[in-house]
């Protein structure tokens, strides 16, 4: 298993773009678990990773990779279309399509695509019946207060006809109306609680696991800009 995680990291230190940082976000972009969330205080990089993740796949798996990318308004992905159009800059090979109040794509030149819808109410999710996506990432799982009827649902759509590893993915911060439905459903602080990286079996059978990811372990920004924990402090 660690084989074959250092094989992982070591292609994404090869992508022109992105590669994750040294400890937990180098974890979690390579996590092979059936659901992994990567949560924990803001500024630990977790919707970087959750982008590399999708980057990664695309340039592995190509026109195979059809991924989505959820958030529970439109204008929450403000920070998510920034990011992609700054590595379209560096030279990612792909496009962003879409406004800010709509479902964005990014399309890559070599087939691969990535669909960024919003979802503010459960039956929402009956549009993505019948679709098929390999990876499926929730940014900001706590947002939804709705999270675990959301996957249940989604969880039919995590299907790959080409045989990509199909997962789920989650990053997030404590609080929001979603945020004990989402402890119950990694079972964190329960009676038995599992502890952090700790991989156990769910429902189904499906493997899930809680990497906690903090602001020092974001070493880019905390050297970018080093007062940034003084202003959350405050």
């Amino acid at each position: 298993m660690l084989q074959k995680i250092l094989i992982l990291i070591l292609g994404f230190s090869l992508m022109a773009v992105w590669s994750p940082q040294p400890g937990p976000q180098a974890m979690a972009a390579v996590c092979p678990v059936d659901f992994p969330l990567f949560g924990g205080s803001r500024g630990g990089g977790k919707s970087d990773c959750l982008l590399g993740r999708h980057l990664r796949g695309a340039e592995v798996y190509k026109r195979f990779w059809n991924g989505l990318i959820v958030r529970r308004k439109y204008k929450d992905f403000l920070e998510i279309r920034r990011r992609i159009d700054e590595f379209i800059m560096m030279g990612l090979k792909a496009e962003r399509i879409g406004g800010d109040q709509q479902t964005n794509y990014l399309r890559f030149k070599n087939g691969a695509q990535v669909a960024m819808p919003a979802i503010s109410r459960l039956e929402m999710v009956n549009d993505f019946v019948g679709h098929q996506y390999c990876e499926i990432s929730i940014d900001e799982v706590t947002t939804f207060p709705f999270f675990s009827r959301m996957v249940d649902k989604l969880k039919g759509s995590n299907r790959s006809p080409h045989g990509v590893p199909c997962h789920m993915f989650g990053t997030g911060n404590p609080g929001g109306p979603g945020h004990s439905d989402v402890k119950e459903y990694f079972k964190l602080g329960s009676v038995s609680p599992i502890k952090p990286g700790q991989v156990w079996m769910g429902e189904g059978p499906e493997s899930r696991v809680f990497i906690p990811s903090f602001l020092d372990d974001n070493r880019i920004l905390c050297e970018a800009d080093p007062k940034y924990v003084n202003r959350l402090k405050a």
